[in-house]
């Protein structure tokens, strides 16, 4: 959760450096809103797993886990896409230009 605000904070200041329009706006937050929410789900799922298993290994919690980590991966490939969508344009006209 830590690497995720850091990175959102970086984010949200880069685009505010390079004065995104309000449409990316919009992108940009609902890429960070995602990711802070599939993280917290991640963190309850591991927590329960936890709870109910006593912090004993199961071959069922260990799924568990494991598919609330991919949701979270996905989450963070998709919003990397998006970010790279809108950033890296704003970033090729500054080396141009």
């Amino acid at each position: 959760m830590r690497v995720h605000g850091g990175l959102a904070i970086l984010v949200i200041l880069l685009a505010i450096v390079l004065q995104i329009s309000i449409f990316e706006w919009y992108w940009v937050l609902a890429c960070i809103g995602g990711m802070l929410v599939t993280e917290t789900f991640n963190t309850i799922s591991e927590n329960l797993v936890d709870l109910i298993t006593g912090k004993t290994y199961s071959e069922l919690g260990k799924h568990i886990k494991d598919m609330a980590a991919g949701g979270v991966l996905i989450c963070a490939i998709f919003s990397a896409m998006i970010g790279l969508c809108i950033f890296i344009p704003k970033i090729w006209n500054l080396i141009i230009h």
